[in-house]
């Protein structure tokens, strides 16, 4: 299993969080499906996003 870090936008804010998962697609449905391991950071943006939308996913050595 892998770490991969993550940033999406929900609503008026952005996330910045971690997960873990087998590959980077597990990522990316882990991260929708709002399975994460941990928020780090979050900060506000002026433009609202329905649902969520992931904006960038990196891996994490």
């Amino acid at each position: 299993m892998k770490t991969y870090g993550f940033e999406v936008a929900h609503g008026y804010e952005v996330l910045k969080g971690v997960v873990d998962a087998n590959s980077k697609e597990d990522a990316k449905t882990k991260i929708l499906e709002e399975d994460w391991e941990d928020i780090i950071d979050t900060y506000d943006v002026e433009g609202c996003t329905i649902g969520y939308e992931i904006i960038d996913i990196w891996e994490v050595e």
